[in-house]
């Protein structure tokens, strides 16, 4: 695990950033280490893909805007799994700066890998660190 807090835990398989977000938002630390993690990833694939599973928990529109500065003038493919209609709106306004940006319900996670280009062993480890990330979090 790269990262675990009451709300967030991120972990990156590959260039694949993973984030799951309990109910509460995720404070300035958590989203540092979202930021610290798509970076790293960055630097040294040249590409992010993001996954991330939420329970309603979203980027404040200051935390946003550091994303989409770290992804400025080179979207990545992100899918974000949730059943929330607020998040949904968040995902809605990344979607301005970064159109490949994806929302798919909980129960999407082929859907999300396609959109990804996830596959093989790489697919399996991606969910068994999802798994991992939301069962610590237990949501």
């Amino acid at each position: 695990m790269d990262f675990s807090s009451s709300r967030f835990a991120c972990h990156v398989v590959d260039d694949i950033v993973i984030g799951v977000h309990t109910d509460e938002p995720p404070d300035d630390t958590d989203w540092s280490a979202w930021i610290d993690a798509s970076r790293r990833a960055l630097d040294g694939f040249g590409i992010v893909r993001g996954l991330v599973y939420s329970m309603g928990g979203n980027p404040t529109s200051k935390q946003r805007s550091e994303i989409n500065d770290l992804f400025r003038d080179r979207p990545q493919r992100v899918a974000v799994m949730l059943d929330s209609r607020i998040a949904r709106g968040a995902v809605t306004a990344l979607s301005w700066f970064n159109p490949q940006i994806k929302a798919f319900d909980h129960t999407q996670f082929d859907d999300a890998c396609m959109h990804l280009g996830i596959r093989g062993d790489q697919r399996e480890r991606t969910r068994r660190a999802l798994e991992d990330m939301k069962a610590i979090l237990r949501v």
